[in-house]
Order: C-alpha cells, then structure tokens, then sequence
C-alpha cells in the first residue's frame, strides 16, 4: 500500500510533479513565490485597456523550480506542465536592488523577453 503524503510535507521537502521532469538537470530550489502579472516584452497597441493594464497588475502566489538550465513555474504543485519556462543563459539579469524593487524580498528577473517580478514571504525564501 503506497504512503500518502500532505501537500505540507511535500512543500517542505520540495517536492512537486516537476521534480520528476528535472532528469537532465540541477535542482536547486522549489517553492511558492508571488509573481506580478504581465512582464511580456511586446508592442502593445495604444488604448485605454493596454494603460489600465500597465498600472493595475495583481501579484499571485505561483509555484516555481529553479534548476541550473531554466526557472519554470505554474499556479500550482500538482501540476506537470509549466505555465511558463524562463532559459538562464547569459542574456539573463537578476536585479536585486532595493533602490530598483521598492522592496527589501522583492527581486526581478529579466531576459530579451521577459521580466519577471517576484516577491518571496520571508527573508529565508528570499
């Protein structure tokens, strides 16, 4: 009979469904982090909603995995595929900067396309 283990467990010795899919890589750190939404590097056309957007995005607690090829991340644990997948190659920025974020365990990531804005609960996490 298999041993069923709580989500609380498996959060703490981070394990999620991506760990299975890290085969070929270093798995350094699993866990929730807030995300700031938008942070595509597009043209936008120029409009009231594209405005309001760029002024009013929301943070949402997203799961990450950080490994030594890529950061990816998804709305939660359970899931297998990623939302997203950001390459660490050497475009890659981290900017970590309290003059920049406005926050002491805020931190941005930012490559040629994307930037993301991410906000850890503690200092440990941070």
């Amino acid at each position: 009979m298999p041993i069923l283990i709580s989500n609380l467990v498996e959060e703490f010795i981070e394990l999620s469904n991506f760990t299975h899919n890290t085969k070929d890589c270093i798995r350094y750190k699993e866990g929730w982090l807030k995300k700031r939404s938008g942070g595509r590097f597009k043209q936008e056309k120029k409009s009231f909603l594209s405005y309001y957007g760029k002024c009013c995005r929301i943070w949402e607690w997203r799961w990450f995995l950080l490994t030594d090829q890529y950061l990816m991340y998804s709305s939660t644990p359970e899931h297998k595929e990623p939302q997203d997948v950001l390459l660490i190659d050497s475009d890659i920025k981290l900017v970590t900067d309290i003059s920049e974020t406005k926050d002491e365990l805020a931190f941005w990531i930012k490559n040629r396309y994307r930037e993301l804005r991410l906000e850890a609960s503690d200092a440990f996490e941070w």
